[in-house]
């Protein structure tokens, strides 16, 4: 894990805002929220003074004729911070690097003019040979500080690259209102894919706290907004951790005046997620298997998303119906757990009934259920 405090180490939770004022400095503490983006010093005292980390974003891609001494300014003037945690590369590097300057949008090379094809290329390979520029000086200046990089459903061949100048990395994917080429269920493939690419670095999930017609004047005149539900922002959240997320972070909530449902929808999940840090840091138990009960239904298309964890004498048991529409739960391998006094974190809980193959219980499509014992 990225944070540690007092040498213990903390899932990643965080915010791509600060707090507007000290009432929500004080909630957004309260939640477990643990990273916040900061561009000054003053920046980070505030995160330290509320029990924050910050990350920095910085200017680590360099041009060939960059010598990169505004960069090294900038890393030499907070390395010094106990609150900086994080070093940034520009967000989305390879995505833009496919749409900029012209109003190339697709992520498909082969389907462009074989010219246009080549202007991508030498785009994509100005980002990887200037990130890896950029991270040698940064790392030669703060060695053991994390570089990251975001991106938005990169070129992994282009990703792949840049890995080995990265220590993290993370994917944004903001699905709601669903549609069928991005469902909600998405956010645990785009994880798949990138803890491929880059499967000995951190891979943290950014996440949606906003609704899409905002971030447009035209549309937020003529369009209702559509916010994640609090189901919705459960089931996103824990499908990435399931996944092999890292960290999650929110990305929008600066576009909403406050007060803010999102922003409350959101620190409700992150203070669930945190009040389960030590399990989220814990062992995982392999013998425990979750499958669809198929006997009365068709095979599902995801199925049943699952971790248990332990941590001291407790159990966490976590259960995530992948698909959109409602099916059975089947838990087996918890014959040394008693699952009858395991107690729910949040709603829904239902039941968990005994059957001769184990446990079973209903869920709805993207429904979440968050078990501990001990």
């Amino acid at each position: 894990m990225v944070l540690r405090r007092n040498g213990h180490p903390l899932f990643t939770l965080g915010m791509y805002e600060r707090p507007r004022n000290d009432d929500e400095w004080a909630a957004w503490s309260k939640a477990g929220v643990n990273l916040v983006c900061c561009s000054t010093r003053e920046h980070l005292d505030a995160a330290h003074r509320w029990g924050m980390f910050g990350w920095v974003p910085v200017p680590m891609i360099l041009a060939p004729e960059d010598n990169g001494a505004q960069l090294a300014e900038r890393i030499r003037s907070l390395a010094d911070h106990p609150a900086l945690a994080v070093w940034e590369a520009p967000d989305e590097a390879i995505w833009h690097a496919h749409r900029q300057p012209t109003n190339w949008a697709t992520k498909r090379l082969w389907s462009l003019p074989p010219e246009d094809q080549r202007v991508v290329q030498e785009r994509l390979d100005a980002v990887v040979h200037g990130l890896a520029r950029g991270s040698t000086l940064v790392r030669s200046i703060d060695p053991g500080r994390p570089l990251w990089l975001n991106e938005s459903g990169a070129n992994q061949l282009t990703l792949a690259r840049c890995v080995s100048s990265l220590d993290i990395v993370s994917v944004d994917a903001y699905p709601v209102p669903p549609r069928i080429e991005k469902p909600v269920h998405h956010i645990g493939l785009d994880i798949d894919r990138f803890r491929a690419v880059a499967p000995n670095k951190e891979v943290w999930m950014v996440e949606q706290a906003f609704s899409w017609n905002n971030l447009y004047p035209e549309r937020k005149k003529v369009e209702a907004p559509v916010y994640p539900t609090l189901e919705e922002s459960r089931f996103m959240a824990w499908q990435a951790i399931l996944h092999g997320a890292t960290g999650l972070l929110w990305w929008g909530s600066s576009y909403e005046d406050r007060p803010a449902q999102i922003v409350d929808t959101v620190m409700q999940v992150v203070s669930e997620i945190s009040q389960l840090n030590e399990y989220l840091i814990g062992g995982e138990v392999f013998s425990v298997r979750v499958v669809a009960d198929t006997r009365a239904y068709p095979a599902t298309a995801l199925g049943i998303g699952h971790i248990c964890r332990r941590a001291g004498d407790g159990t966490l048991l976590v259960l995530a119906n992948e698909d959109p529409f409602d099916q059975e739960a089947i838990i087996t391998g918890v014959d040394w757990l008693d699952v009858s006094k395991m107690r729910p974190v949040c709603e829904p809980s239902a039941s968990l009934t005994r059957i001769d193959e184990g446990w079973i219980t209903p869920m709805k499509g993207y429904e979440v259920r968050l078990y501990v014992s001990g």
